[in-house]
């Protein structure tokens, strides 16, 4: 048996052939083999698991499946509540007392038969791009151990690269799911804003969170999100195998990521394009000048927030935060309430130039990060002779569709000489996740599905 995906995974399990609870064991063990290396994980209850895995096979017995995912091992961010796992947030700040309830996400998850076997590891707090994580140790990038992850969600992003879950919750406030699927060569979806709910995650800033996937494939990031979207939205995520994906116009803002994205990763896009030509896909040039002020609207909105939420903590322990985080707190809580209320009055503003755009075009095509995956306590990285940071570089190209409130998809779309992945980012309208998750199906149907660290899931 070969399964490269959690639908192949799923559909085994259907079988029998081998049953969830023999799949979890693997998994469980894949985990305790790795885990002091790769950090990966902070939270694994393999009994609990077990438990779960059990039930599945049971409820196969019985009668059907709960869903297309049935019985998969599915790892969540550290953020999302799960009943039984201490929610740490990757602190120190936070015990280990298991959490009383599951986070609506999880626990529509496990409705549909999916088996929590961990919660995984992330930068602290949610609060950074690198997952390079002071307490619970670095997520390693598993295509080169030396690089980093990405973040925040990073730990889900590569758990799923090197098969050590099948599929994995994160949330993405600036882009925490996709530049963390782009680094390490996995799909990265982030929906609409609202369309997932957020009880039980705990927030980051509230006006930009967003609960997001990671998965080997479009379909299988499809599959769970059916499960997860809030039942009025769930037209928006039927497959129509025969919707016309001919001739999409795709938007492709050259101007806002040219000179800012390094040769390798722009080669790739390139030929991203290309690949979507060949589909027979209308590709054209679009501007967004007025895209250039969501960097100011995204950090005044994203750190004001985060220093309400946390700003306790900078107060009475800020000995016990990371450095970049609390500095990151302490900038949060310069900002004046005018200067939040005129952001807030300018993410309307930008969200409605953004559906005006949209009016004429399908999709936005644009790299999801402009390099690969910077190495592990690297600061800065040079794009086309300009030393940037790298929190800078990795969040350039996603969280203005954070400001927005759009769905956002990264899709891997290559290698560079080394070997490292690169992505490519699709947007879509504001609940048009659909449209944007078929293209992506059709995309990774072209080429034949996408490589993985670990190719194959069993």
């Amino acid at each position: 048996m070969r399964s490269e995906t959690a639908r192949d995974l799923a559909l085994a399990i259907m079988r029998g052939q081998p049953t969830s609870e023999e799949v979890v064991s693997i998994f469980i063990e894949r985990i305790k083999r790795l885990n002091e290396r790769l950090h990966y994980f902070i939270t694994i209850d393999e009994q609990a698991s077990l438990s779960q895995a059990r039930a599945c096979d049971a409820t196969l017995r019985r009668t059907h499946p709960s869903s297309m995912l049935h019985g998969v091992p599915m790892s969540v961010k550290d953020v999302i509540s799960v009943s039984g796992f201490p929610m740490t947030l990757g602190s120190r700040l936070f015990s280990k007392v298991p959490s009383k309830r599951d986070a609506e996400c999880v626990a529509r998850s496990k409705r549909a038969g999916l088996v929590i076997i961990g919660t995984t590891n992330l930068h602290e707090l949610a609060s950074g791009v690198t997952s390079v994580n002071p307490h619970y140790g670095a997520v390693l990038n598993p295509w080169d151990e030396n690089r980093i992850a990405g973040g925040s969600s990073g730990g889900s992003a590569a758990s799923v690269a090197l098969g050590v879950s099948a599929i994995s919750l994160g949330t993405d406030t600036s882009g925490s799911v996709r530049i963390p699927a782009s680094l390490c060569g996995v799909v990265g979806f982030k929906p609409t804003y609202g369309l997932v709910g957020t009880s039980g995650v705990f927030p980051l800033a509230w006006s930009l969170d967003c609960v997001g996937i990671l998965a080997r494939g479009v379909i299988d990031t499809r599959l769970l999100f059916k499960e997860i979207v809030h039942s009025d939205y769930s037209h928006l995520v039927e497959s129509r195998p025969d919707a016309n994906l001919r001739s999409l116009r795709i938007g492709v803002p050259w101007d806002f990521f040219e000179d800012f994205t390094s040769a390798e990763c722009l080669q790739a896009f390139k030929k991203f394009l290309d690949d979507l030509d060949d589909l027979e896909q209308e590709i054209l040039d679009v501007e967004i000048p007025w895209m250039e002020r969501a960097e100011w609207v995204w950090r005044v909105i994203r750190r004001s927030e985060a220093a309400v939420i946390h700003g306790r903590f900078v107060q009475k322990s800020p000995e016990l935060i990371g450095d970049d985080v609390l500095a990151i707190l302490k900038d949060g809580m310069k900002y004046t309430a005018v200067d939040y209320i005129t952001a807030m009055k300018e993410k309307e503003k930008l969200t409605a130039k953004f559906d005006d755009l949209m009016e004429n075009i399908d999709l936005l095509a644009l790299p999801t990060t402009p390099v690969v995956a910077p190495r592990i306590n690297e600061r800065e990285v040079d794009i086309n002779g300009r030393r940037v940071s790298v929190y800078e570089a990795l969040t350039r190209y996603t969280y203005p569709f954070n400001v927005v409130g759009a769905p956002a998809i990264s899709l891997p779309i290559g290698f560079n000489a080394e070997g490292l992945p690169i992505g490519g980012q699709l947007v879509g309208h504001r609940y048009g996740d659909g449209k944007l998750l078929d293209l992506g199906a059709n995309y990774e149907a072209s080429v034949n599905g996408f490589r993985m660290r670990s190719q194959t899931l069993l």
